[in-house]
């Protein structure tokens, strides 16, 4: 007996596992890859939304800084800083038209812009988030040394803001 046996044509189970193996390895790889690039993008961006605000939080200090006369008082709290006296300090919008003092304020993380009418707070705006410490200190004249308290009207003011590391940031003296 002469028996025709035909070679089977197709896959066997063995090889079709192999394969499904590689293209699930191919697709892991492929979304693996996709995943990281999406993770560093986004790590990327707020990275970049974070040091906008900080430069824009420098610019609206140095502008509303230059802007005070010479009749503003500053006063250096354990608060913040209190600026009274003369026009508006830091004008943000029709609604603080009215203050007649405004306080730079740092707690849980964020440093505030408080504006004061008659010690009465008639606003409050978020400046800066994700701040880990805040301090200001003022340079006496006399010394040349950074104090923490300080009466009367400072020629210098640093500000050092700690953001995954120290910012210093200069008030320049009012020119009479």
């Amino acid at each position: 007996m002469d028996r025709n046996y035909r070679q089977a044509s197709g896959f066997t189970l063995l090889e079709v596992v192999a394969g499904l193996a590689i293209v699930g390895l191919l697709l892991g790889g492929v979304y693996g890859v996709a995943n990281g690039a999406l993770q560093l993008g986004k790590q990327s961006g707020d990275s970049r939304k974070q040091e906008v605000r900080a430069t824009n939080f420098s610019k609206f200090l140095r502008s509303g800084f230059s802007r005070l006369g010479p009749e503003a008082g500053i006063e250096l709290t354990a608060e913040g800083l209190v600026i009274s006296g003369g026009p508006v300090p830091f004008p943000v919008g029709p609604h603080t038209a009215t203050a007649d003092s405004a306080a730079l304020v740092f707690a849980d993380e964020t440093v505030f812009l408080a504006h004061f009418n008659n010690r009465i707070q008639i606003s409050e705006i978020r400046l800066l988030e994700t701040v880990e410490d805040l301090s200001w200190e003022c340079q006496d004249p006399e010394t040349g040394t950074w104090v923490s308290k300080f009466q009367g009207r400072p020629e210098l003011i640093r500000l050092t803001i700690n953001r995954e590391g120290a910012e210093h940031f200069w008030i320049p003296p009012y020119q009479y």
